[in-house]
């Protein structure tokens, strides 16, 4: 064993319980995300309408489509079909505002976190874990 692996016992408790949280919680996470994101714009979208650029125009259209999107799918999406839906949306520059603005540009920063930093931590917490418990840990550092 090399130096860098003596002592490591594996996935501390924090990546374990990582590892733990179901595809189902989340989907529901994100879910509850997108429904931010969706309040927010219908907040912001009427105001905005009558004087929208063009650039405001997509993203609301953006927006719409995601919803259609997901709608379609009701409570049968996976969370592979919620991170496909939203990472459209997470890619663009949001205003800031003006308040109902700012408050869409926070959805969709939670949005971020609950499809991709939240859904990666934990298939990764998820993959260190079964390489350790299935002994697949790679000892050939050093």
């Amino acid at each position: 064993m090399s130096e860098q692996l003596r002592g490591y016992d594996g996935p501390n408790q924090y990546t374990r319980a990582r590892a733990q949280i179901t595809d189902e919680q989340l989907a529901e996470g994100i879910r509850d995300a997108l429904i931010a994101v969706w309040w927010w714009f219908d907040a912001w979208w009427p105001d905005e309408r009558d004087t929208a650029n063009k650039y405001s125009r997509k993203l609301a259209q953006m927006i719409q489509d995601t919803r259609d999107t997901i709608t379609a799918r009701g409570a049968a999406a996976t969370v592979d079909e919620f991170v496909a839906a939203s990472v459209p949306l997470l890619g663009e520059a949001w205003p800031s505002r003006p308040s109902s603005a700012a408050g869409l540009s926070a959805a969709i920063d939670s949005l971020r976190d609950a499809a991709l930093l939240r859904v990666t931590s934990v298939r990764r917490a998820r993959g260190e874990v079964d390489r350790w418990d299935g002994k697949r840990v790679l000892r050939t550092l050093g």
